[in-house]
């Protein structure tokens, strides 16, 4: 199983695996998008698997989701959308449907998990500290 930041740090060399990379993207922003697509581009065999039914949502928003969908289709991404992981072995997974809970088993070399990530807010509790210092910024005076 690898995290995003595993992709990120170590590149495409921590897939040993010719068997189907699988995303699962809980997240729903552009992330799993974005790994999925740098996977494909180094030859990798990818399947996209969402509890959504389509790739990203959230860049509904910003009107890149038909795009970003069509660029995965385009690159032989299987995506399977309505699916979320109910378990896992060695070289399956088996998914779930969102619906109807209906399962059904997917071959899979590595497993990449989108999810929410813990944030970095040390710097906000650090300003937390001193915020006192800073009560009287940008204000007018009376």
């Amino acid at each position: 199983m690898l995290t995003p930041d595993d992709l990120m740090a170590k590149g495409v060399g921590v897939i040993t695996s010719d068997r189907p990379v699988v995303i699962v993207d809980d997240d729903r922003f552009y992330m799993a998008s974005v790994l999925a697509e740098f996977l494909a581009n180094a030859g990798l065999e990818v399947t996209f698997v969402t509890p959504t039914a389509v790739v990203s949502p959230w860049s509904e928003n910003t009107l890149e989701q038909d795009r970003i969908q069509r660029r995965l289709v385009e690159k032989n991404v299987a995506i399977m959308p309505l699916n979320k992981l109910a378990d896992m072995s060695d070289e399956t997974l088996t998914l779930a449907c969102t619906y109807t809970g209906a399962t059904h088993e997917i071959a899979c070399g590595k497993l990449v998990m989108v999810t929410s990530r813990t944030p970095n807010d040390a710097l906000w509790h650090g300003l937390e500290a001193v915020k006192d210092r800073w009560a009287d910024a940008g204000r007018l005076p009376s």
